[in-house]
């Protein structure tokens, strides 16, 4: 599976690099932008990590283990970070794009900062991404979190995301619409022939001057982009 995972990660990168994604950290730097002076938005590990994964597995040991897929996921991925703009086309809100902060910001966050703990799981868990506000500006509630477990698993659930799914349901979510999972929540279009403008959060209404959806429009050719490049992608 992971390599499945990683043949779609850097599938949708090149994708949308030739569809004129531009890649773009959003001011807030990403890991290898703040030690290293350039960012990476995504990198698959050309030197063997066993050392790192073993620190991070050891460090873990207090709180418990996480998931088999993520510290596989992690021998073979730096960093995936999707944020970015399509300079002609628009999009009213975040459009959450797929991130999996470095194996060495985690080590960093449990040795300085413990572990989190959710008092609804009631489970400890770790980051892996910021949530879809940090994305878009650097100005957000929390980050993404996946549960780990008192003896290794194959997958964990994921924390403060918003609905309940799993690590793999969340990248097989984001694999269906090219690392946007926001537009999993995208309702249908608006039937006119001369419009072409997408509703978030439901179907349009009867009258659509009833509702002002002048913040909530999505330009539909990001939506037939995500779908062209999906359609490339394998299942996991």
């Amino acid at each position: 599976m992971v390599d499945r995972i990683v043949y779609n990660l850097e599938l949708i990168y090149t994708e949308l690099l030739a569809k004129g994604y531009v890649f773009d950290t959003q001011g807030v730097f990403n890991y290898y932008e703040k030690y290293h002076r350039k960012p990476v938005f995504f990198r698959k590990s050309n030197t063997d990590k066993i050392d790192l994964i073993v620190d991070f597995l050891t460090k873990m040991e207090p709180f418990g283990a996480p998931p088999l897929i993520l510290a596989e996921l992690y021998k073979k991925v730096d960093i995936i970070d999707f944020r970015g703009h399509f300079p002609d086309l628009k999009s009213y809100f975040s459009l959450d794009p797929l991130y999996l902060y470095p194996i060495e910001e985690i080590i960093e966050w449990v040795v300085r900062y413990d572990i989190n703990f959710d008092s609804i799981k009631n489970t400890n868990y770790i980051f892996f991404s910021p949530d879809e506000s940090i994305k878009a500006d650097g100005y957000g509630e929390t980050n993404y979190g996946i549960t780990i477990s008192d003896k290794m698993v194959a997958d964990g659930d994921l924390v403060d995301y918003g609905i309940d799914i799993t690590f793999v349901e969340y990248l097989r979510q984001a694999f269906r619409w090219a690392g946007f999972s926001i537009l999993e929540y995208i309702a249908k279009p608006k039937k006119e022939p001369s419009t072409q403008i997408y509703y978030w959060g439901g179907q349009p209404p009867e009258d659509p001057n009833k509702w002002d959806v002048s913040k909530e429009i999505i330009d539909y050719q990001i939506i037939d982009i995500a779908v062209e490049i999906a359609g490339k992608t394998l299942l996991i």
